[in-house]
């Protein structure tokens, strides 16, 4: 996952792990999770793109999803 200022300038880089809650293996199921971005300027604007990838011993595939825009309090 990557988080981005609004004016598109990188503010972070978060690779999923169990640990932080960001990664969870599952033979079928739907799930959403909260990421806190602690670093975030109240004031400023945010968006995320997510890369989520699902695989089996047929194949995997992967999407990359962009949020709205959010402003941080």
């Amino acid at each position: 996952m990557k988080i981005y200022k609004e004016n598109g300038s990188l503010a972070k880089s978060v690779t999923g792990t169990s640990g932080n809650g960001l990664l969870e293996l599952h033979t079928s199921a739907s799930f959403v999770h909260a990421y806190v971005f602690d670093e975030a300027v109240s004031g400023e604007s945010y968006y995320a793109e997510v890369t989520v990838y699902a695989g089996n011993s047929t194949g995997s595939d992967s999407r990359t999803l962009t949020t709205r825009v959010v402003e941080a309090n």
